[in-house]
């Protein structure tokens, strides 16, 4: 048990003082992307990328079109450098962990804004500014916002404020949410319009703007200090840089679309289609919306209609119903008849779900077009007729619990998902297919992955993502799941009699003795028993488990069993929370995570806590822990905060945990891409060492899965 008080305090001051640091650390990251073998026999697959998260915003450059960036909820942003073909996280500096809107300066691509969002609200959130193309990025603003469901354009540059001495636009304006509500967290409401007048440097609140905002916003494409706002009175034109606006038209909008091939052309969304002006607003026409048919759908809105900026005929507008039956409409002349277009999923791995689809229309032709599918990027490159995957290197899977490598099949990996029920792979995570362990089609929740062996696999389906867990069996490869009947347990730590770790595995001394959660077999999954004692098995080294106790109040405990699970005995306790547990490689100790700090646990020495480098908000939220069987000594560990991108998202010690070095990128990235220069391992939630390869795997909080590849 945990030592005494005195003991303890004894026991510490006699060890030498921890040394922190969060210098760099040779080595290099490479995405770990969900991609089937068959996908990665096309020629426009490299890597693959199962995408995971819901796009919030997407924009091009003004140039050439080949840089855009990707913006999710919440799971960060990418960008590609070559229109589509490959992505990159892009999450250097930037502290939020999603976005509602980004926009690229139409004059200069290297210069580039975002609205930094998530379901938490947050200080880290505001205007972000890249002056290297996403390669990092500077808070300029801060706005306590969550805007996690904030679908606006929103964030414009003034393209005709370009000043040539800068070699930049000057303006560009932001229009607030209006009504806004954090699934945790306290917002601060303050709806009105911004504008930068250096770059994107600093930011002023227009007084009286309070109107105008909340809505959608976008500038004329020729006239400087000419904006157009959507708000609850209709569409407002302002001809002062935001000073003041009068009103163009009356009604209920949800987007407005500009283009440069026709300056003065103006078509906003309403409940029942487009309408049309060719003079700035002066005059208006109702669009017919040839070829739309509503016939079966019910509570139908058309929204944030895009333009391409060199044909003002090719026009892309979504519509959304009550059913989840949306659509995207693409129109070739003008506006007034469209086609539905197809989405071709053939190299996507997840399942297709309908999303906010907005067109990010090329500079250059009037056949490229960019959307999503689908939570991952696609591309057009026939006027928007057909939206094909093009999500090479967006790797953004939420992996649901905890994942293990097991001994009977090495190269085999099995991994429970958040929304996305999960994959495995049986070539060490080059390829990978779908399980579906909860039968649904959109997706479905799956927690604790382990693959036994390339046959069988434990996971615990969930009804959602917190709740009840039910232990599911595949013994076909994951072609088909089987519940245990009767074998649930309680993602809640509320209570102890219900309550189970996110944690499947295999002894791997006892044949037929699996573990998931609080449940224990002892013949390959004939029938499951409560443990007494243990709520979860997370390690096993030497002939012992190791597991978790938890209580309600503050009395968890590391346990060990030498018998397979049937009798536990506490370690050492006293904790709110532990979270997991990694016997020490070449010697006696045990590390463990334990109300968010790094501990260390030997018998001669007690508790050590180990000052590992913690977040620059929140301090240390330390959420796993990994030892290497290969290298004594070596240790990783992962943390995230869930609220905003940890500054220390994966670390990595040496020494046994005496000093640490941080494996999160904070130089810009430089292009180099998976040869190395990747941004990975942000917001990491689980980390476990390959036996095979050395290298450490980490689990993120939608962030995708990563591998990080020692030097050393």
């Amino acid at each position: 048990m945990r030592p005494a008080p005195a003991l303890l305090a004894a026991l510490l001051l006699a060890l030498p003082a921890p040394a922190s640091s969060a210098g760099s650390a040779a080595g290099a990251w490479h995405a770990v992307p969900w991609v089937t073998a068959d996908a990665l026999t096309d020629p426009a697959v490299t890597r693959g990328g199962e995408g995971g998260q819901w796009i919030r915003s997407l924009a091009i450059d003004g140039a050439d079109g080949s840089f855009l960036i990707y913006g999710t909820d919440v799971g960060g942003l990418f960008r590609t450098l070559d229109g589509g073909d490959t992505w990159e996280p892009a999450n250097v500096g930037y502290e939020p962990r999603g976005t509602c809107a980004v926009a690229i300066d139409p004059a200069n691509p290297d210069r580039c804004l975002s609205v930094g969002a998530n379901s938490v609200a947050s200080d880290a959130h505001g205007i972000w500014l890249s002056t290297d193309r996403a390669g990092s990025w500077e808070h300029k603003l801060v706005a306590r916002i969550s805007s996690t469901v904030d679908f606006r354009q929103q964030l414009a540059y003034d393209a005709a404020s370009f000043d040539e001495a800068l070699g930049f636009c000057t303006d560009a304006y932001w229009s607030r949410i209006r009504d806004d509500e954090a699934k945790w967290g306290e917002v601060q409401p303050d709806p009105a319009l911004y504008r930068t007048s250096d770059g994107g440097e600093t930011w002023e609140r227009l007084p009286g703007s309070e109107p105008f905002a909340g809505g959608h916003l976008v500038t004329h494409p020729t006239r400087r200090g000419v904006l157009y706002a959507t708000h609850p009175g209709g569409l407002s034109v302002s001809e002062d840089r935001g000073e003041s606006f009068r009103l163009l038209l009356a009604g209920n909008f949800a987007g407005v679309a500009v283009s440069p091939d026709r300056p003065d052309a103006l078509w906003v969304a309403h409940p029942g289609g487009l309408k049309i002006s060719h003079d700035g607003g002066r005059t208006w026409a109702d669009s017919p919306m040839t070829g739309v048919s509503l016939e079966g759908r019910e509570g139908v809105v058309f929204e944030h209609p895009t333009a391409s900026p060199v044909d003002a005929d090719r026009l892309a507008v979504r519509s959304r119903d009550e059913d989840w039956s949306w659509k995207l409409h693409v129109s070739g002349d003008g506006g007034r008849g469209f086609r539905e277009a197809a989405f071709d999923n053939d190299l996507a791995f997840l399942p297709f779900n309908v999303r906010h689809w907005a067109v990010a229309w090329s500079p250059t032709n009037a056949r490229i077009g960019h959307t999503v599918g689908g939570d991952w990027a696609t591309r057009s490159l026939d006027g928007g007729e057909t939206f094909a995957w093009a999500g090479d290197g967006i790797n953004g899977i939420k992996v649901g619990g905890a994942f293990h490598f097991g001994s009977a099949s090495p190269g085999t990996v099995y991994l429970g998902a958040q929304d996305y029920n999960g994959a495995i792979t049986r070539d060490g995570g080059r390829t990978w297919s779908y399980v579906n362990a909860s039968g649904d089609g959109w997706g479905g929740m799956a927690y604790g992955g382990f693959a036994v062996d390339d046959r069988t696999l434990i996971v615990g389906k969930g009804e959602g993502w917190d709740g009840l867990r039910v232990v599911t069996v595949s013994t076909d490869g994951g072609e088909t799941m089987r519940e245990v009947p009767g074998a649930t347990w309680d993602g809640n730590r509320s209570d102890p009699a219900t309550f189970g770790l996110e944690s499947s595995l295999a002894d791997p001394r006892r044949e037929g003795v699996w573990f998931c959660g609080p449940f224990r077999t002892a013949d390959a999954g004939g029938s499951w028993e409560r443990m007494t004692g243990c709520h979860g098995v997370v390690a096993a080294q030497g002939g012992l488990l190791y597991g978790v106790r938890q209580t309600d109040g503050d009395d968890a405990a590391v346990v060990t069993s030498a018998d397979g699970g049937v009798a536990w005995r506490p370690l050492v306790g006293g904790y709110a929370r532990i979270r997991d547990v990694a016997p020490e490689v070449g010697g006696d100790g045990v590390y463990f995570v334990a109300d968010k700090k790094l501990h260390r646990f030997d018998a001669d020495t007690g508790v050590e806590v180990l000052d590992t480098p913690g977040d620059a908000r929140w301090g240390r939220n330390v959420a796993s822990v990994a030892t290497d069987p290969g290298r004594p000594g070596r240790l990783y560990a992962a943390q995230h905060t869930n609220a905003h991108k940890s500054s220390v998202g994966a670390m990595v010690s040496r020494d046994g945990g005496r000093t640490w070095a941080s494996l999160t990128r904070t130089e810009p990235l430089d292009g180099s891409g998976d040869g190395g220069g990747l941004d990975g391992g942000n917001e990491a939630s689980w980390v476990r060492v390959d036996p095979a390869t050395g290298d450490a795997w980490f689990a993120t909080g939608c962030y995708g899965l990563w591998r990080w590849s020692p030097a050393d």
